[in-house]
């Protein structure tokens, strides 16, 4: 069987970091995501025994979330200068999303986040248009949904940006991108 790994975006192991552990400082899910990055990256993204990895994310699961030392340490020099303020993935997500840094695997693995943090409102006719756009594909669709709530916030916090000739628009965000 073909192995069909594609090789994530540091972006990507960051977000997905972020949102297993939302009570983690942001700070540290990146440092910690660099470090998995880092890592896999000097070793060809191989696990032991030389084996070809096949998904990042349950190496995220089943080797890096048992923080282990100075990691340990790392954390807890981090939580004691932070601020007491929780961590709201959603506007880190937004943030990358403005920034270019999210790709389309990283907004369809955002879905599930947004969707438990209850912003995935949309009106019956926008639902429509994601299930005419996704078709059968539920990852796309995903996708589709997050960016289609991105634009709208983006939409939202510049008004009159709709008049722009070209522009994409929450009201018409492509299938195809």
């Amino acid at each position: 069987m073909a192995n069909n790994f594609t090789i994530p975006l540091q972006s990507q192991i960051q977000s997905y970091m972020i949102e297993r552990h939302s009570d983690w400082p942001v700070q540290f899910c990146e440092w910690y995501a660099n470090r998995f990055w880092d890592h896999y990256q000097s070793c060809g993204w191989k696990l032991s025994k030389n084996l070809d990895m096949k998904d990042w994310k349950a190496a995220v699961r089943n080797n890096w979330d048992d923080l282990k030392w100075p990691a340990t340490d790392k954390l807890i020099e981090i939580k004691k200068n932070m601020p007491n303020k929780p961590v709201n993935s959603v506007e880190v997500m937004f943030e990358n999303f403005k920034k270019g840094i999210i790709d389309k695997q990283g907004m369809a693995d955002s879905y599930k986040r947004l969707r438990a943090d209850g912003v995935l409102n949309f009106s019956r006719e926008e639902v429509e248009q994601l299930v005419s756009w996704a078709g059968n594909n539920k990852e796309y669709g995903r996708y589709l949904a997050v960016k289609l709530y991105f634009k709208k916030r983006i939409d939202n916090d510049n008004p009159g940006s709709n008049d722009m000739a070209g522009k994409e628009t929450a009201g018409n965000v492509p299938a195809g991108s």
